[in-house]
């Protein structure tokens, strides 16, 4: 069986411009991660080779991440496969769409699990993860607060090793979540995972040189718990990849249009922030 929880990052930053019909075992890792993040199916294809199957999978991508639509392993493919990036995947059975399932209570609680990220203290941390579901909060017609002490959580947040047993963010993943109810990849179960990198990177608050910024990445995450997949526009928070040094703590447009088709304005007074 292949191991596609790991996107070998490295292997891919470091390959050659690879055409049509090559084989080389250099595209095992590119096959590896366009089969992880939904743009080639399991079997099919043969590995190794760019054969039909494979190049399908590179334009999809190309094209999902505005990029020059080839069908070759080219310099600014292997670019965009080299970022740091959210380890849900970006299309379903090869299908684009905005949205899942909506958060199907009228409430969505939230909670810490024990450890935080070195280089940030965890109160810190915490504030902006906070921060994140606030700003959701804000515009979706359900009541999005912490959990009161002895409540058990809808969301549990945490720190984890990058070979996380429920979902690997080894190679490059910098955190996942997952959708709600039936549209789970991770557990249909609560608590539903917000977890972080603990190992491969580096944490802050704010934009400083070679760390990623919490509330960033926790506002991409919390708008996967709500139901959003990713989007192809490159402004939008809910865009798959991530940059260090950089935030993006501000729903754009298309965040926006999403998440009101997912959740219709009733004309009803929004819930009050906790």
């Amino acid at each position: 069986m292949n191991d596609i929880n790991s996107a070998l990052r490295p292997e891919i930053r470091d390959l050659p411009t690879i055409g049509r019909g090559a084989r080389s075992a250099g595209l095992l890792p590119v096959q590896d991660y366009l089969q992880r993040f939904g743009y080639l199916p399991a079997g099919g294809y043969v590995r190794g080779s760019l054969d039909g199957d494979t190049g399908l999978g590179l334009a999809l991508f190309q094209s999902r991440l505005g990029l020059e639509v080839t069908g070759v392993f080219q310099p600014e493919t292997r670019s965009a496969m080299a970022e740091e990036r959210c380890g849900l995947p970006d299309l379903e059975d090869g299908l684009d769409a905005a949205i899942t399932c909506p958060w199907p209570a009228a409430a969505l609680t939230f909670g810490f699990g024990v450890d935080g990220p070195d280089g940030s203290s965890t109160e810190d941390a915490r504030n902006a993860v906070r921060a994140a579901f606030t700003t959701w909060a804000e515009v979706v017609p359900a009541e999005v607060r912490e959990a009161s002490p002895g409540e058990t959580a809808d969301v549990v947040v945490e720190w984890r090793p990058a070979a996380d047993p429920d979902r690997s963010m080894v190679g490059g993943v910098v955190a996942h979540a997952d959708w709600p109810g039936r549209c789970s990849v991770v557990t249909i179960a609560l608590p539903k995972p917000l977890h972080f990198d603990a190992t491969e990177h580096t944490w802050a608050v704010g934009a400083v040189p070679g760390a990623l910024d919490i509330e960033s990445i926790a506002l991409h995450e919390v708008g996967h718990l709500l139901g959003l997949r990713h989007s192809s526009d490159r402004s939008a928070v809910m865009y798959p990849t991530v940059k260090v040094d950089f935030t993006a703590r501000t729903l754009r447009p298309d965040d926006l249009a999403a998440i009101r088709s997912l959740y219709p304005d009733d004309g009803r007074p929004r819930p009050r922030r906790s």
